[in-house]
């Protein structure tokens, strides 16, 4: 499993419970891959959503998840008759009441005007995060 950051993708949470852990997740609408960005144009419509998350417990210094041999555990939740503001909401207050039980502050992303290339340009900016491109299909 992974969060692909296409037309679909909607949001992203990260943050690092533990020194050796970390939580990652993504909302995106579900179904086929939408010609056009579904957020934020249908922000305000109900559409059928999944949240893909997992929890990375790391094995080794290889920094890069990809080259890493960390232990990752991928889970999915599919939200059905909520917009997606509405599961922004609920996805963030579960995941902010995650973090405050050991303290740590929540990385939160949500895609903007600027689509999936500006997604991108703000995603390579962060120190945990690892890019990895794919060509359609290839996921």
């Amino acid at each position: 499993m992974t969060v692909n950051i296409d037309n679909n993708f909607i949001a992203m949470w990260y943050f690092q419970p533990e020194e050796k852990m970390d939580f990652m997740g993504g909302l995106s609408g579900k179904g086929e891959l939408s010609p056009q960005p579904i957020y934020p144009t249908q922000k305000d419509q109900k559409i059928e959503m999944e949240f893909v998350y997992r929890f990375r417990y790391y094995k080794n210094e290889i920094v890069d998840s990809f080259l890493s041999k960390d232990e990752k555990h991928w889970y999915s939740v599919v939200i059905s008759d909520h917009t997606p503001e509405e599961a922004i909401s609920k996805i963030r207050s579960l995941v902010n009441t995650l973090s405050k039980v050991v303290e740590k502050e929540v990385t939160e992303l949500v895609i903007d005007e600027e689509g999936v290339m500006g997604m991108m340009k703000r995603m390579r900016k962060l120190p945990f995060m690892h890019v990895q491109e794919v060509k359609a299909g290839e996921s």
